[in-house]
């Protein structure tokens, strides 16, 4: 047991002492999981003491139906440890060796969480044999000793730790209830066992192991921050007459904040939507600003990212200060010495429209450049 808790504890620290990441959910999938067991009996008969050598090992084929539930289909082994006293009082041990196929139920409550907690629902076949079963103090032959195939039923909680896209860590516990009374290697047939009071054994498990995602379905949309509200952004067609005149107007926009030494706005750098992936319309006004940067070699520019107030003010400090790293990156690219490019973000705290309407949130969306002079024009 103790073993156990110590890969809990280390589990634990694994994760929070990574840095935060952005869960992905999908719409469906697909994964292999491996988990070491610690089973225990939950409740034993009136001459067997339950003991702690318990060890398992479960496999399962998992398919995540939808973003909350899941099905899986699990071979399980147990080895169970408990002990009687014998006619001369001597403590005799008996192991019993189990195999189980289970078919779970799984319902993810959080899902777009780092920690994502879930509920367990199982029903499964068992085969199992004791090796020293009690017999009685009279030493009388029965059919405990032979090996028996049966049913349980199983409910458990526990928690996904997702920190990677495709692998992640998960802990359990699970209660299971035999549909017999004969896996504690003593069958008294009048006991009442366990949390549900019924006449057949029942145990717990322990569980820590690891999801290999190995196919995935659609990226989802459930972790947006309002469900519906939340305008869509699409691609529209590029007028390359448009591109042509707009060009010209930001030559002139930069040229004359460089003189004036004042803040400007390029309206049609824009992103794909909460992402910080630059559109083809605004990589052709990026490299206008390349070029009239290129005529002014001496000066260095500031690159403010700003959002909406949809999402977080975490989250949305991050996407700021993506989107203002995507386009340094840009310019760069286009021949920009990096050394004069300093990237910041303010993610929705300084709006220049009302966020209550569409086209103020659109507008709050920007990215504002500013001629810096060594200090940085961000919102920490």
């Amino acid at each position: 047991m103790k073993y156990f808790l110590i890969i809990l504890v280390l589990v634990t620290n694994l994760v929070y002492g990574q840095q935060e990441n952005d869960v992905k959910v999908y719409k469906s999938s697909w994964y292999f999981a491996a988990a070491a067991l610690y089973p225990r009996y939950m409740t034993i008969t009136d001459k067997s003491i339950a003991s702690h050598e318990n060890f398992g090992l479960s496999f399962s084929l998992g398919y995540n139906v939808t973003e909350h539930i899941g099905f899986r289909l699990t071979p399980n082994y147990v080895r169970l440890h408990s002990f009687y006293f014998g006619t001369n009082k001597e403590e005799i041990d008996n192991y019993l060796n189990m195999g189980t196929i289970n078919f779970e139920a799984i319902y993810n409550i959080l899902p777009c969480e780092l920690i994502s907690p879930f509920l367990l629902l199982g029903y499964g076949i068992t085969y199992f044999k004791s090796t020293n079963p009690y017999l009685g103090t009279e030493i009388r032959e029965t059919s405990i000793k032979n090996s028996f195939a049966g049913y349980q039923a199983e409910f458990g909680v526990g928690a996904e730790f997702k920190y990677w896209d495709n692998i992640s860590l998960k802990v359990g516990v699970d209660y299971v209830i035999a549909s017999n009374n004969k896996i504690d290697g003593n069958e008294h047939v009048n006991e009442v066992k366990g949390i549900l009071q019924s006449n057949g054994d029942s145990y717990m498990n322990l569980s820590a192991g690891v999801n290999w995602y190995f196919s995935r379905g659609e990226k989802s949309n459930i972790c947006e921050p309002i469900i519906g509200i939340k305008e869509i952004i699409k691609e529209v067609p590029v007028e390359v007459e448009k591109i042509i005149v707009d060009t010209v107007y930001v030559d002139n926009i930069i040229e004359r904040a460089i003189i004036k030494r004042e803040p400007f706005v390029l309206e049609k750098v824009k992103f794909k939507f909460d992402e910080d992936i630059l559109t083809r319309e605004a990589e052709i006004i990026l490299d206008n600003v390349a070029k009239v940067l290129k005529k002014y070699p001496e000066e260095e520019i500031g690159i403010v990212g700003h959002t909406d107030n949809f999402g977080t003010d975490k989250y949305n400090m991050d996407l700021s200060k993506r989107r203002a790293v995507s386009v340094k990156n840009y310019l760069i690219a286009s021949g920009i010495n990096s050394a004069r490019l300093f990237t910041s973000g303010c993610g929705e705290r300084l709006p220049i429209a009302d966020n209550a309407q569409a086209e103020g949130r659109a507008i709050n969306r920007r990215i504002e450049f500013n001629i810096y002079e060594g200090i940085s024009a961000g919102c920490e």
